[in-house]
């Protein structure tokens, strides 16, 4: 063929050039999202396989999320709450509300120890009553009612650990002085705070044992009682 020929000295013959197509930039992430979506299900498949509750490591309350926002998105607005409400009853089934029911009660239940636990983190009380939507003297009460029941289950601790006129005093001091511990935190104003006194000074009268620790019962130290 011509083309082949050299068309000059310095020219040798002509050679065809083919060039490869190759697949396109949406094709090449296509193909790498699927590979990564196949390796994920694999690896979800295993997971259930080998007995993991939650494989997919989904929040577990997501979808209590999901209601509760679109619950508050309506707030102020009785058509769109209704609206809300036909929808929902389309999608949940009688073990749903059961298990929001309870879910509901143990959240209320347990409000007081979360409150707790983050004030002593050093959340404010009007942080938290900010975050877990509540007014500032629900979030006080719930404070009381925790450390009232943290001396209550201390206290009761420390009871079963009285030991007898020959018994070992070790389990029965380390559970008094948890006791004198969290009543020494509760402020002066706690309005549980004198139970709390009494029921360490009942059980320290009930083991006839000297005060335990350096903790603060009231305005006295507790090493300068006579």
């Amino acid at each position: 063929m011509t083309t082949d020929q050299p068309t000059g000295p310095d020219e040798g013959p002509r050679v065809a050039h083919y060039t490869r197509r190759t697949p396109s930039a949406e094709t090449l992430r296509d193909q790498m999202l699927d590979l990564v979506l196949q390796h994920e299900r694999e690896t979800i498949a295993a997971r259930a396989l080998a007995g993991d509750p939650n494989p997919t490591d989904s929040d577990p309350l997501e979808w209590v999320y999901t209601i509760s926002t679109q619950w508050e998105q309506h707030r102020g607005d009785p058509d769109a709450r209704a609206a809300h409400l036909d929808k929902l009853a389309d999608e949940l089934t009688l073990d749903d509300i059961r298990a929001l029911r309870i879910a509901g009660e143990t959240a209320q239940a347990v409000t007081p120890r979360v409150v707790l636990a983050e004030a002593d983190h050093g959340k404010s009380v009007a942080q938290i009553a900010g975050e877990v939507g509540l007014t500032e003297s629900r979030v006080y009460g719930a404070l009381r009612e925790e450390r009232a029941r943290r001396v209550e289950a201390a206290a009761d601790a420390a009871r079963a650990a009285v030991p007898s006129s020959h018994g070992p005093l070790a389990e029965f001091t380390q559970a008094l002085a948890e006791v004198a511990r969290l009543v020494a935190d509760m402020p002066d104003d706690e309005p549980t705070r004198p139970a709390a006194e009494q029921a360490l000074a009942d059980l320290r009268a009930a083991a006839l044992v000297p005060p335990v620790g350096e903790y603060r019962l009231s305005t006295r130290r507790t090493d300068d009682r006579p």
